[in-house]
């Protein structure tokens, strides 16, 4: 699996089971998509059937924009 540029961005999810905010690297749900709540041991498994394909799918767009610019691109994600 390649590297996004998008693996460092942290998702919050809510826990179902305590409703603790926990945040996880996008990087890291694709390597392990399972996810420990650390206030009630919950395990969470995170649907990523689709992730690895959307990100590929940025990086391209991506690519093709810093090409088309001609340089570096630098680029801030808020999601």
């Amino acid at each position: 699996m390649s590297n996004s540029i998008l693996d460092d961005h942290e998702l919050t999810i809510d826990c179902p089971e305590c409703h603790q905010e926990l945040t996880e690297k996008l990087g890291r749900l694709r390597e392990d998509p399972v996810v420990v709540c650390p206030s009630c041991r919950a395990s969470l498994a995170i649907d990523t059937s689709n992730l690895n394909q959307a990100l590929a799918s940025v990086d391209q767009s991506l690519a093709e924009l810093q090409k088309s610019l001609g340089g570096t691109l630098h680029l801030t994600v808020r999601i």
